[in-house]
């Protein structure tokens, strides 16, 4: 049994054991430790955390090359403390870690920490639980008239690159001015779908999932918000765009007002 007396040294040797793991070349081995032994932890835990990295993130990792993906990689190992307590929550801390990073880190790949973002997207909406709506909605109901819902693993980003073309051969310098918008959800065959829309249908996405309007109220706010002189032009276009959506199984269906 661990004396009480023995309680500080204790915590001093997880504090030294701990920092070694993190940081093999930087700290000493602790006293007493076979370095052999202490070398398996520091390989475990390590390809640990580059692989639940490596899964999300594979065509960064191909992008940056290997040398540079282990160098970034360990960097975050040393560095960052992680607040979220799941393993699948990793690839969104270093997310976080290297968006203040990324400028300087990667100067010549300006749009790494959006496509990084778009990466890590996929992987979100992939093991997004399923929700409990209570009352399903109605998937036959007037889209106008009703509340349309989204499918509940749906998320909306919004880019300054094409992060959809980004790959090892085509790495743009600067932004084109151009705004790239994506709907992403999960079908329902449980695949992870990616429909590129415009800036406009990525407003009309974002005020449908606050789930307070109905569809026509959705698209007169639309309309007031672009000073649009037609309204009943753009209710029609949006009618059609919410069809599509529908058609898409991104809206579930319909919730009715009282």
């Amino acid at each position: 049994m661990l004396a009480l007396h023995d309680v500080p040294d204790f915590m001093s040797f997880q504090a030294d054991f701990a920092a070694r793991i993190r940081d093999p070349d930087g700290q000493p081995t602790p006293h007493r430790v076979d370095p052999r032994r202490m070398r398996v932890y520091e390989e475990l835990l390590f390809n640990n955390m580059d692989g639940f990295l490596r899964a999300c993130y594979p065509v960064t990792r191909d992008m940056l090359g290997e040398q540079t993906w282990q160098g970034t990689v360990r960097s975050f190992f040393v560095e960052h403390r992680c607040q979220a307590p799941l393993f699948q929550d990793i690839p969104g801390e270093f997310l976080g870690w290297i968006e203040s990073r990324a400028a300087t880190l990667f100067p010549e790949r300006p749009f790494l920490h959006e496509f990084m973002h778009y990466e890590w997207l996929e992987m979100i909406v992939s093991i997004c639980p399923d929700e409990d709506v209570g009352k399903a909605p109605d998937p036959d109901g007037d889209l106008l008239s009703a509340v349309p819902i989204l499918e509940h693993s749906a998320r909306l980003a919004c880019y300054q690159y094409p992060v959809h073309r980004i790959s090892p051969v085509f790495q743009p310098r600067e932004a084109d001015g151009q705004q790239y918008c994506f709907l992403v959800f999960r079908d329902s065959n449980d695949v992870v779908r990616f429909i590129a829309i415009n800036p406009v249908a990525a407003r009309m996405v974002e005020i449908l999932a606050e789930g307070r309007c109905s569809g026509r109220d959705v698209l007169l706010q639309i309309a007031r918000e672009l000073d649009h002189q037609d309204t009943a032009h753009v209710i029609e276009m949006g009618r059609t765009l919410l069809a599509d959506l529908r058609r898409t199984s991104v809206i579930v269906g319909v919730r009715h007002l009282k």
